[in-house]
């Protein structure tokens, strides 16, 4: 299953969230870094899934703010 229109949603929410819906003021934004990862045949245990998921979102961190990031073997990246 295609996880990016979820996580463009998540971060357009977000990102378009007004001030007065709560999530941030007038002075405050928020912005979000998603990391994602899935547990695939050459895992040995969900613990491998959970750990790409971790490596995705510092590399999401890194490209800067209001990114996803899917990681879904030690070197894919697709970055949205």
């Amino acid at each position: 299953e295609d996880i990016a229109p979820f996580t463009d949603k998540l971060l357009r929410v977000v990102r378009d969230a007004s001030p007065g819906c709560g999530l941030h003021t007038v002075n405050e934004m928020i912005t979000i870094s998603i990391g994602v990862s899935a547990f695939i045949a050459e895992d040995g245990i969900a613990q491998d899934a959970v750990k790409r998921a971790d490596k995705a979102l510092y590399q999401a961190k890194a490209l800067g703010k209001n990114r996803a990031v899917l990681l879904l073997s030690g070197e894919d990246t697709q970055a949205g």
